[in-house]
């Protein structure tokens, strides 16, 4: 059976499929934290498409740059649809958002 929704890791809250987003950053609308899905998540949806475009474009006899620029343009559309899709069939692991620079903006800014 498919789980329908996923928790909060902040304040506990089931997180419906339609209150996640598979990619980027986005709130809590329970307690307002920012989170985001695990990085493992996203690696996983763009190896999945690579591997699609790739298959996609064999299947179809193109070779050489030919084979190369169709691989480019169909890994775009796959993943594109991956990432509005996957999200309803495998939910993410949500994790506290941490910005880039590792700061927790405890005193106004980043070092």
């Amino acid at each position: 059976m498919r789980k329908s929704s996923t928790k909060c890791p902040a304040c506990g809250a089931n997180l419906t499929v339609r209150q996640v987003r598979a990619v980027g950053v986005f709130e809590c609308p329970f307690c307002e934290t920012k989170l985001e899905a695990s990085e493992n998540y996203a690696y996983w949806i763009c190896a999945s498409s690579v591997v699609v475009a790739i298959a996609l474009a064999w299947a179809m006899g193109f070779n050489g740059l030919h084979f190369v620029i169709i691989a480019a343009v169909f890994w775009n559309l796959v993943v594109a649809f991956a990432i509005n899709t996957v999200q309803f069939f495998i939910l993410p692991k949500l994790e506290v958002w941490v910005p880039d620079d590792g700061s927790l903006g405890l005193r106004g800014g980043s070092k």
